[in-house]
């Protein structure tokens, strides 16, 4: 976030070399004082390829809490790695902010997530670990802030909470290889200034999505990205828009849709 007109920042920085190395410290400027810790980018294509390159599929969880001064929605996006660990990340926050980085993996699989939001007036910030376990392979805690904007079309007094990170491996779906793990399904939308809603649906041939109360579904099989709309029950016939991404070790969807201004959850799972 932006300092204007504040004391000089002192900056304390020391080096450890190890394995891996660490450069660690403190940043302040006598009224608050942060800690510091960055780890060295020890992979190489070559003579020290990264054990977790590949594509992964994350989701970054709301709240739950029914707070409506926070967005309750799940953010989510996809982490590319290559060999020599450089992460590339697209994603999309629970209040539809699009989000981008590029960063390095430590050789533990630290993530040093970070974004700047809402023109310098935000941020979203924290470790994400690559973690290869049974159930996931991402796992991390964040924290997403915005301060007070008046103008905003939403969340204009500002927020600030700790999602969690969740994510795994992601495998791209084919006509031999469905993406789904299951072959009927639910939608469920809730929070948002709507009454808990639930849609079912079922997945017909050649991956094609049937969906009840008229809830329409698709899936990027490449990505694993899906959206849709379902009739919104408090306004009627006027749809609500949502989208997700699915987690395949968790084999269910995350999402959020916007509603007034709001940001609801979703979620996508087998019956």
């Amino acid at each position: 976030m932006p300092v204007v007109k504040a004391s000089p920042l002192q900056l304390q920085l020391q080096f450890t070399r190890g394995d891996p190395p660490i450069l660690a410290g403190t940043v302040g400027n006598g009224k608050w004082l942060a800690g510091i810790t960055a780890y060295g980018a020890v992979f190489n294509a070559r003579t020290n390829p990264a054990p977790f390159a590949g594509k992964y599929t994350l989701a970054i969880e709301g709240p739950n809490d029914g707070n409506v001064q926070e967005p309750q929605g799940n953010g989510y996006g996809t982490a590319t790695v290559n060999t020599a660990g450089e992460l590339i990340f697209h994603g999309t926050l629970a209040d539809g902010t699009a989000i981008r980085q590029v960063a390095f993996l430590s050789a533990d699989g630290l993530w040093p997530l970070y974004a700047s939001l809402y023109g310098g007036h935000g941020q979203i910030i924290g470790w994400v670990n690559f973690t290869n376990t049974a159930t996931s392979d991402l796992s991390g805690s964040l924290v997403w802030s915005k301060l007070p904007m008046t103008g905003a079309t939403s969340y204009a007094a500002g927020f600030d909470f700790a999602p969690a990170v969740e994510g795994s491996d992601f495998m791209a779906g084919t006509a031999k290889a469905p993406l789904l793990d299951f072959s009927a399904g639910v939608v469920f939308l809730t929070e948002g200034g709507i009454a808990d809603y639930t849609n079912y649906f079922t997945v017909g041939s050649g991956e094609r999505l049937i969906g009840s109360n008229r809830m329409t579904l698709d899936f990027t099989p490449s990505s694993g990205v899906f959206t849709g709309t379902a009739a919104n029950p408090i306004v009627g016939d006027a749809p609500l828009s949502f989208s997700g991404i699915y987690l395949s070790k968790e084999n269910y969807g995350l999402g959020h849709f916007i509603n007034a201004g709001m940001s609801g959850a979703v979620y996508l799972g087998p019956q």
